[in-house]
């Protein structure tokens, strides 16, 4: 029975030390979301009398009054634009807390509550950006984002890591959340590119070429590279294959530290390039912070001796 555990205890932690997360990567990743949750409340509050009050586009009555709709997310709660600056106000604070790790889990959470009210209060101006964050800021409530770089962790309210799934000492943690939110972001990749099987991706490459042709959301760098064909072509099967493989390259059981470092570096060029090119708001922001999550830790051990 001893050797038994000894056995267990022995992979599970050569599976923590490849696929589990560094405390420092989740503290990282937490304050690019909640940087990200705040850029994207000032995106929206210029417009929120328009999108988000009874006197602009959508009124609450348009909506199926039900009592769950109406008692779990506050937006529904009034349509003055009154109390919908209140909610943005609110929202920003409580990404501010999610921001310095002030009370990390449950910030995390009202966070979580709050975005999905707003989004629910208008859909029709979420675009696929908006639900990736939505995934994952829940799954985030599951994790230790205050373990590290937080007023939880320098007041001395650590977040709550079980012992079998941090060894006393490591800075890499292993549980269903870390493994849910990992494997949540590599299926987000993988059936993305599974949607793209259609002429413009899998035989002329001009899938690219053709979003740069959308005039209203294309930037000056994206109107500059509609003069380049061949690289167009090349964009737009460097991004299938990489959507198509790189979910697989962070669970690889070898040299994982280096593999995933450059998976995560590959997938932020190219969101950081599509977000050059054309006009996404947050689109493309969210996967570039999701992208932290697979940093290892050797990175942060080497800033630090910097």
């Amino acid at each position: 029975m001893t050797e038994a555990k000894s056995g267990s205890a022995a992979i599970y932690a050569w599976l923590r030390e490849r696929y589990g997360l560094d405390f420092r990567s989740l503290a990282a990743f937490r304050i690019a979301t909640a940087s990200v949750i705040l850029f994207d409340l000032a995106d929206r509050a210029p417009q929120l009398r328009t999108f988000y009050s009874d006197q602009g586009m959508i009124a609450r009555y348009v909506f199926d009054q039900s009592l769950s709709r109406t008692l779990l997310w506050p937006h529904f709660w009034s349509g003055s634009p009154g109390f919908q600056s209140l909610l943005f106000a609110l929202s920003a604070l409580v990404a501010l807390a999610m921001l310095v790790g002030y009370r990390t889990r449950l910030a995390t959470l009202l966070s979580w509550v709050l975005l999905c009210s707003l989004h629910f209060r208008n859909p029709n101006i979420l675009n696929f950006g908006d639900s990736i964050l939505r995934i994952l800021l829940f799954w985030s409530i599951f994790l230790p984002l205050g373990e590290r770089w937080s007023l939880d962790r320098r007041r001395g309210r650590r977040g709550a890591v079980p012992e079998s799934n941090a060894a006393p000492g490591s800075t890499r943690i292993l549980s269903v959340g870390a493994i849910a939110i990992q494997l949540q972001v590599a299926f987000l990749y993988f059936f993305s590119a599974m949607h793209k099987l259609g002429p413009q991706w899998m035989v002329d490459g001009s899938a690219v070429y053709y979003a740069l042709s959308v005039d209203y959301r294309v930037y000056p760098l994206g109107l500059w590279l509609l003069q380049f064909p061949d690289l167009m072509k090349f964009l737009t099967f460097a991004s299938l294959y990489l959507e198509t493989i790189g979910p697989f390259l962070f669970f690889v059981p070898f040299y994982s530290a280096q593999v995933r470092l450059g998976t995560a570096i590959a997938f932020v060029a190219l969101h950081l390039g599509i977000a050059a090119s054309m006009r996404f708001g947050v689109f493309q922001l969210v996967p570039c912070a999701a992208m932290l999550l697979f940093v290892p830790g050797l990175v942060w051990d080497r800033w630090r001796k910097a």
